[in-house]
């Protein structure tokens, strides 16, 4: 009975130590084939210099899943942007469900996770654009004459933190400070799905030179469904806030045989003050209303339904409601306020030439 139960143990032992054993191995052992794959793949497709710091991959810690991390990732441009850094990221670190990876089913990554991502976007006078490094199709080589598979892609949860980017064109320009993003996505071949949350500290626009959104704070959340195979986009929600100004878009849109399509609606947000509209006044103006006082409540409601073309005498059925209820605004080098302010608006036009449309 001893004997057995010291060969059992024994046995459990080797068992345990040649796991441990393996799992300790495997990073080792992928981590040459995840670097090269990576450094073939980028080149392969991208008209750009892509260099990372370090590659770590786990899978003790992790396991079942399969970590890999890419530490101090670099793009730099080539030709015309020659030196000049596209984007740059502190880490990229992402789980990787290894069954299903080794099964070659849907890639599963369970979560993702990108910090300190800045992103530089250039267009010159020319139209010049540095972010424009994706090659050709008929330059990116094809290893085999079989139809590719559909792309089958899960991916859990996303999370961008600290991220940056600035814009600059000749007509633009655009800066993001304190990037945060939550969500998650999933492709099944020609259908994409994607639901998330981004909140951005501080917004800037200039556009021809004026500064249009000064530092604004800025949040959205996304739910949508594009069927590409369908041309078609499914939005079930974008609510957009800018400081205290808040929408929210659904509908879908469809372009189709060189057309565009549209079923949109829009809304404020539910018991908007009128303070929300002062506070979203391009930052040109703003001086004009500083010591400006505002009080009330409005709603807008929007809905846009049909095919917009370039036909002079055609335009989509669209209709518009606004109502403003107990407005008050008072400036501060004016003895008196205007008050009871109501406003009851309607806008109608059902489609064919704007000589239709109806104001109420």
């Amino acid at each position: 009975m001893k004997t057995l139960l010291k060969a059992i143990l024994l046995g459990v032992g080797a068992s345990a130590l040649f796991l441990l054993g393996a799992l300790l191995l495997v990073p080792w052992l992928l981590r040459d084939n995840v670097v090269e794959l990576l450094e073939r793949q980028i080149s392969e497709r991208l008209d750009a210099t892509v260099a990372f710091e370090g590659v770590d991959i786990s899978l003790v810690s992790t396991f079942p899943a399969l970590a890999i991390e890419l530490v101090g990732i670099e793009v730099v441009g080539t030709g015309k942007f020659d030196g000049v850094t596209l984007a740059s990221v502190q880490s990229l670190r992402a789980d990787v469900d290894l069954a299903r990876l080794l099964r070659d089913e849907q890639l599963l990554i369970e979560s993702a996770l990108v910090r300190g991502p800045e992103l530089y976007l250039v267009i010159e006078e020319d139209g010049a654009a540095n972010y424009d490094i994706v090659k050709p199709v008929d330059e990116v080589e094809i290893e085999s004459d079989e139809a590719a598979e559909p792309l089958a892609l899960r991916l859990q949860q996303i999370r961008i933190v600290q991220g940056r980017m600035q814009f600059e064109s000749p007509e633009a320009e655009l800066s993001i400070e304190g990037l945060e993003h939550e969500g998650s996505a999933e492709v099944e071949g020609a259908n994409y799905s994607a639901s998330s949350r981004t909140t951005v500290e501080s917004l800037t626009v200039r556009i021809a030179g004026v500064r249009a959104i000064d530092r604004a704070t800025v949040s959205v959340d996304l739910g949508a469904v594009l069927r590409a195979d369908e041309e078609r986009l499914g939005l079930d929600r974008l609510e957009v806030v800018l400081n205290e100004l808040s929408g929210e878009v659904s509908g879908t849109v469809e372009w189709a045989d060189g057309h565009v399509g549209l079923d949109v609606e829009l809304e404020s947000g539910k018991g908007q003050s009128i303070r929300a509209l002062v506070s979203a006044v391009p930052a040109a103006y703003s001086s004009d209303l500083d010591g400006l006082r505002a009080s009330g409540t409005y709603s807008l409601s929007a809905k846009v339904q049909g095919h917009v073309s370039g036909q002079e005498d055609h335009a989509p059925s669209f209709w518009a409601s606004l109502r403003v209820r107990n407005g008050k605004l008072q400036r501060a080098d004016l003895p008196l306020p205007l008050e009871d302010i109501e406003i009851a608006a309607t806008l109608a036009h059902p489609g064919g030439h704007l000589d239709e449309m109806h104001v109420d």
